[in-house]
């Protein structure tokens, strides 16, 4: 049998490949009168001979690795557990981030898992055949130009597979096609995210009832909306029109972003409410609580850049508040409103009964900046808040205009603009809020003392405190210090009776003194320290600042119980619950 009928061979075992193939190059070999390996004599036509017989080597080589292959362990597995497998490998393929400005975010791609295909045929045959393994679906402006590119592919691969698909809208007008193919697949979406919509007409394909949907983000190009605000009119409406027929059993996430109203939508069952960018000409947010309403078992709830018209405050829509007006949330873990308008806050916060032991709860950055926290958050509203009850840590930070307050397991916090006259205007207004006798630990930093009395009050009334941080302002950084020394009380409260560790930075020289009266005062009285802890920045420590340590801590040693020095590179922020502190 000559060489070239080698590829018609069907070798069952790979010892007989080899004896086969060995035996063709001996014979090729012994006509050219040399060893194996040795010097080439072949006549003219023997490399005509030998390329045929690569080629049956190439044919060859291939067989055993498919007979490898179809032998191993993991080959004996079912397509169905073999795909899982890779589904694993590829790791999650989620959808790119929803938030425009986010430029880094990664876009999800269903080639991610194709090395595998590259193995062998059968994973080959079976990755590329799995109709699940072609998410997440992401049309971009330059793949929507032929149905030949990949997306398009994607959704002919898919079929019988739930759809999670992601379309970033061309400024110029999103092809007609791509939305008729979206609406045929209504039933098998699963998550459906419309970036940079320029039109508002083409969410009426999705009028087919969504049985999978369980993630929906729309949000209309910003480029829309500076223009319509610029000219004053726009061909885009800005009510959310009805989707998919009204039917979203299965929804829990919804983001909706530049819509002044979506009351159209009945949507129910949500867990995951993300606003953004929501205009109120009238300052009425009845179709936000409304929606709220619909959704008591609610466990995040944001909303960012919420504005109304410049209109007087005073003729704002005031709501009645009574028991049968309020909404009770009891899953509700995550609360953001940020960048808002402080007349929405207002009517938020105000309706809802925030009971969850873990929530996390921000507000940053409202607008008029002289709203107060107490005008904002009235204490019966607090009295509904969780994070504001039984507080056990609160933080003042009025370098960064921020204030932090933490329960057993939840935490809140609030940032305002930083035209606010003293952090004397703060206290009170927290007072409203807050009861102070079950503090354990207060800091403070950044602050200007402009009354002694009144923040010897305020340390008289934190009678549980047990630490105390204070981050010292440059501007007469003594002053906190004798504010905190029991001197002449004329039956004043003792400054924080139960303190055991106080934490100071930066360490002010001019400080020394009256720290050394303070720890020597408090031990005289019954109320020594258990730790004094100097604190200061990594680039101030030096030998110099370690010779002032030196003498700080023999002057102070009999009078506390220990003396330590640390070192940090971000101001330190008080301890935040581990599953609040991402939020946070």
């Amino acid at each position: 049998m000559i060489a070239s009928d080698r590829r018609y061979i069907h070798i069952s075992t790979v010892k007989g490949l080899a004896d086969d193939l060995l035996e063709g190059l001996d014979a090729l070999a012994s006509n050219g009168g040399m060893a194996r390996y040795g010097p080439s004599s072949l006549s003219p036509c023997d490399p005509v001979t030998l390329a045929s017989l690569d080629e049956t080597l190439a044919l060859a080589l291939s067989q055993v690795r498919m007979m490898r292959n179809t032998r191993s362990p993991i080959n004996a597995l079912p397509p169905e557990v073999l795909t899982t497998i890779f589904e694993m490998l590829a790791g999650p393929r989620a959808l790119p981030s929803t938030d425009s400005r986010d430029n880094s975010s990664t876009t999800g791609n269903p080639m991610e898992w194709i090395p595998v295909t590259h193995v062998c045929r059968y994973w080959r045959d079976t990755a590329l055949g799995y109709p699940f393994m072609w998410n997440p679906i992401v049309f971009k402006p330059s793949d929507m130009r032929s149905e030949c590119n990949l997306p398009y592919e994607c959704l002919q691969r898919s079929v019988g597979a739930p759809l999670d698909v992601q379309v970033k809208c061309d400024p110029g007008g999103t092809r007609t096609h791509v939305w008729e193919k979206l609406s045929a697949r209504c039933g098998r979406i699963r998550k459906c995210h419309l970036m940079d919509l320029t039109d508002l007409e083409n969410l009426s394909y999705f009028n087919q009832e969504a049985p999978l949907l369980e993630s929906l983000c729309i949000q209309i190009s910003p480029e829309v909306v500076d223009e319509r605000e610029l000219t004053g009119d726009s061909t885009m409406p800005s009510e959310l029109p009805l989707l998919f027929a009204g039917h979203t059993p299965s929804l829990r996430f919804l983001t909706l972003n530049y819509f002044d109203t979506f009351s159209t939508n009945q949507f129910v069952g949500l867990t995951h409410l993300h606003l953004s960018d929501i205009y109120t000409p009238s300052g009425d947010v009845a179709h936000i609580i409304a929606l709220l309403e619909l959704n008591p078992g609610l466990e995040e709830f944001t909303l960012t850049s919420g504005d109304i018209s410049d209109l007087d405050v005073d003729s704002l829509p005031t709501l009645p508040i009574g028991e049968d007006t309020l909404i009770p949330m009891p899953m509700l873990r995550r609360l953001s409103l940020v960048h808002c308008h402080a007349s929405i806050i207002q009517q938020l916060v105000s309706r809802l009964v925030l009971s969850n032991p873990h929530l996390a709860m921000k507000c940053h950055t409202w607008w008029p900046s002289e709203w107060s926290i107490a005008t904002i958050v009235p204490p019966k509203t607090a009295a509904r808040i969780h994070p504001l009850q039984d507080v056990v840590k609160l933080q003042i930070a009025y370098d960064t205009a921020e204030v932090y307050t933490v329960s057993r397991s939840s935490a809140a916090h609030f940032r305002f603009e930083n035209d606010i006259d003293t952090a004397d205007d703060i206290v009170p207004s927290l007072r409203t809020l807050l009861s102070f006798h079950g503090l354990q630990e207060l800091w403070l930093s950044g602050i200007e003392l402009h009354s002694a009395e009144f923040w010897q009050n305020v340390f008289g009334a934190v009678v549980g405190v047990k630490k105390m941080v204070l981050g010292l302002s440059p501007t007469a950084p003594e002053n906190w210090l004798l504010a905190l020394t029991p001197t002449e009380l004329h039956g004043k409260p003792y400054p924080a009776p139960s303190l055991e560790e106080l934490h100071i930075y930066p360490p002010y020289p001019q400080c020394h003194e009256a720290l050394v009266n303070l720890v020597e005062n408090r031990a005289n009285d019954g109320h020594r320290l258990r730790l004094l802890c100097i604190m200061c920045k990594q680039d101030a420590y030096d030998s110099r600042l370690l010779g002032a340590y030196d003498a700080w801590k023999s002057s102070m040693a009999e009078f506390v119980d220990n003396i330590v020095l640390v070192t940090f590179s971000c101001p330190p922020i008080v301890g935040i619950p581990e599953e609040c502190r991402p939020f946070i």
